[in-house]
């Protein structure tokens, strides 16, 4: 009978020793964000047709990656200016806060009219918050209306944006024959309109930004994220490089990187974040 009792507790310590051990494990495994004094929001952008809770998977991934539990503050602004809070309002004094802004008008076109609905959303954010600084992530056509934002409006606001990432953003829109495979983006073999508008009077776009350009490259042939061409999103370059205190770009390959998994794909949430929370 002894046996067997001394058999059944060191089986119990070693469950329990077994279970130690995996904790232990699990968070030698865990990766970190920096501490950092910048402790202003990140600012997310949905891309056409997006809503505000577009980027639900994206902040739960990180939230798990870095095992963190940020503050979400979901806004929709519609096209007489009035927002919709989908969330509690955050939190005295909140650390680096998601705030996802989507807009009413979400349409392809409208992305120079979504840019002014930022501006009205960042005006409210400083001016119930105190915010003075943000850094802001942008999705798709979300990038084409945080350069309309720079281009237009971040001179006449309180709140400046420090740091930006932008995934598959199409700069030169989507036609492959506009955009080419060749790796010089000058010359591209065509600029369309919106890019020609978007490099004219660009001395308007603060100096002050350290901006980093992601898309995908799903068959690894500098072509296309099954949408957006390579060189349309690289087309950033043109607008930004030497014009802002600091621009890079990062092109994922593979299928996982498609239009619509780049945003959702581990190594580009990562490289987001590390962006973000960079000195």
């Amino acid at each position: 009978m002894k046996n067997y009792q001394l058999i059944f507790f060191a089986l119990i310590a070693l469950l329990i020793l077994t279970s130690c051990t995996k904790e232990s494990d699990s968070k030698e495994t865990r990766e970190q964000l920096p501490v950092t004094k910048n402790s202003q929001p990140i600012v997310l952008v949905p891309g056409t047709n997006g809503t505000a809770n577009d980027f639900d998977d994206f902040i739960a991934d990180v939230s798990k990656i870095y095992d963190y539990q940020p503050e979400i503050l979901r806004l929709t602004v519609n096209e007489d200016d009035s927002i919709i809070h989908s969330d509690e309002p955050l939190k005295k004094n909140a650390y680096r806060p998601f705030i996802v802004i989507a807009f009413e008008n979400a349409t392809e076109d409208g992305t120079l009219e979504q840019s002014q609905r930022l501006k009205t959303a960042l005006m409210s954010l400083e001016k119930k918050y105190s915010f003075k600084n943000f850094d802001a992530v942008g999705y798709s056509n979300g990038g084409l209306v945080l350069t309309h934002f720079l281009k237009h409006d971040a001179n006449t606001t309180k709140i400046k944006l420090r740091r930006m990432v932008t995934l598959a953003t199409p700069y030169n829109y989507l036609s492959m024959d506009e955009n080419g495979k060749e790796k010089k983006v000058t010359p591209l073999p065509f600029h369309n309109e919106l890019l020609t508008e978007l490099l004219t009077d660009d001395d308007s776009i603060p100096q002050n930004i350290s901006y980093l350009n992601i898309t995908g490259d799903i068959d690894s042939d500098h072509g296309s994220d099954s949408v957006v061409p390579v060189n349309s999103a690289l087309a950033g370059r043109l607008i930004y490089q030497d014009k802002i205190k600091s621009y890079k770009e990062q092109i994922f390959s593979g299928k996982q990187y498609s239009h619509s998994g780049i945003v959702n794909a581990t190594a580009s949430e990562k490289a987001v974040m590390s962006f973000l929370y960079g000195d």
